[in-house]
């Protein structure tokens, strides 16, 4: 699978910012996003020139940031052909899905839809969309009904909430980047699980917030990288954390 300059240049964000070289604030961003699978394993940068190109930066930075990677063993290299993206320290073989019905694929974070709950949810509200026919649709905190089931949701689990408390958005993600921004200013630090929800990451970084990467072992519990041991030096003083309690597709 062949990546476009433009959709690197957008997984790499605000990577301008920050200490040190041009070249080796690209190399870890990139690093990050093969890490995190956000550039899956076998596919293929654009070469040097566009790349550059779609950063607006030189072509010498980009060169050194793939070299970078290389040496990290996060890219392979042929003559005249683009890098291709590795994981340090294994190849993986190329693999046609869809060969062994047997085999899950994981490079997908969906799951089949479960049809009889979905369709029966559809019906529901189907019925109820006649009623909403007369008003304009633009509901700036949600509607009135979903309000009240979220705050009765609140009030079944112990948590007294009244409707005009709740505000009803078009997703995890858009009420993580309303946080985000609303609750952060720029260079505060953020404690993420690695490996994390993609989006996440995003939303963290347009906020100009500094990431703090934690590794996750196969038992879900976070550790710094190299051991259980807290690392040594001043507090970290997270402003805020972000946990992935069942893994970077199920996040709270």
């Amino acid at each position: 699978m062949k990546i476009t300059s433009h959709a690197v240049a957008r997984m790499v964000g605000a990577w301008q910012e920050g200490p040190g070289p041009a070249h080796r604030r690209l190399s870890d961003r990139l690093r990050l996003l093969v890490l995190d699978w956000r550039l899956p394993l076998g596919s293929t940068l654009p070469g040097e020139r566009d790349l550059a190109a779609a950063l607006g930066t030189g072509r010498t930075t980009v060169g050194t940031a793939y070299r970078t990677l290389v040496e990290h063993g996060c890219l392979a290299t042929r003559e005249r052909a683009r890098a291709t993206v590795r994981l340090p320290g294994d190849t993986p073989p190329e693999r046609r899905a869809g060969t062994d019905p047997s085999t899950i694929d994981l490079s997908f974070a969906a799951p089949p839809a479960p049809a009889e709950i979905l369709h029966a949810a559809f019906a529901a509200a189907l019925e109820h969309l006649p009623r909403h026919f007369e008003r304009h649709g633009y509901d700036r905190n949600g509607t009135t009904e979903l309000r009240e089931a979220v705050a009765d949701w609140y009030r079944r689990r112990g948590l007294p909430t009244p409707p005009d408390h709740s505000l009803i958005t078009n997703g995890a993600q858009h009420a993580l980047a309303l946080l985000a921004r609303t609750l952060l200013s720029p260079r505060d630090k953020v404690l993420i699980d690695h490996p994390t929800h993609p989006h996440a990451i995003r939303a963290f970084t347009e906020a100009r917030a500094r990431l703090l990467p934690v590794a996750v072992t196969p038992s879900d519990r976070a550790v710094p990288p190299g051991g259980a041991a807290p690392p040594a030096g001043p507090p970290l003083r997270p402003a805020a954390g972000w946990a992935s309690p069942f893994g970077p597709t199920a996040d709270r």
